[in-house]
């Protein structure tokens, strides 16, 4: 008896992920076509609303889990990273000092204050991406924003490679948060910033952000 072949449910999804799946007998589940809920993995590149993920059914996956925002968004990461370091303390003291502003920016300015020389700090958009948005300053009437920002303490003397900064992304697929299990890709990539670490200037972008989009405008870029 000849197996039924698995079904995906992708709409305007990434081609890779289809090219993938199809490769391995999936096909895809058309809405305008096919029977409703008669797909096993629904992928999409946004959240699910609480409903999508209520109308499944045990045999059927979809590619993200209920809730992650609180981990992938950065004013609720940083809430969360202060509630972990409030119950399990200083194991959780790897992420420099963070604000939430404007609800925060009391005990912002209280941490400003007692600074002996003025350092450097980071803005950052709560809900932007691939850095837009984010600045550099010292001055705190340097620091303008119009909607929700996280402030950092910037890390001033980051490693560096060559003199340029670098972060390093890998990549995982996370199957379960319990038991939890992760799988790590064997690859990973690594981002430079296009000019050379330079904290006389914190306007310049290319020496203290390392985003792809933002390198790939730069004069030197490769």
């Amino acid at each position: 008896k000849k197996a039924i072949p698995l079904r995906f449910r992708i709409g305007e999804g990434p081609q890779l992920v289809r090219q993938c799946l199809e490769e391995r007998g999936w096909q895809e589940w058309l809405e305008d076509y096919d029977q409703e809920g008669a797909w096993n993995l629904w992928w999409k590149t946004s959240r699910f609303r609480k409903s999508e993920l209520e109308d499944t059914f045990s045999w059927q996956k979809v590619n993200h889990f209920p809730k992650t925002m609180q981990f992938t968004k950065k004013d609720c990461l940083c809430r969360n990273l202060q509630r972990m370091r409030g119950s399990h303390g200083s194991i959780y003291n790897f992420s420099p000092t963070s604000y939430i502003l404007p609800n925060e920016y009391t005990k912002f300015v209280a941490e400003y204050s007692k600074q002996e020389k003025k350092g450097e700090w980071i803005c950052k958009p709560v809900d932007q991406s691939r850095g837009r948005g984010i600045f550099l300053f010292r001055e705190l009437s340097d620091l303008h924003y119009d909607n929700a920002v996280i402030v950092q303490k910037y890390v001033n003397n980051p490693l560096l490679i060559g003199g340029y900064k670098f972060d390093i992304r890998l990549y995982v697929a996370v199957t379960s948060f319990q038991p939890l299990r992760i799988y790590v890709y064997d690859e990973g990539l690594v981002r430079f910033g296009t000019e050379k670490y330079d904290l006389s200037s914190l306007n310049n972008v290319y020496s203290h952000l390392t985003n792809s989009s933002i390198n790939t405008f730069a004069p030197n870029w490769l």
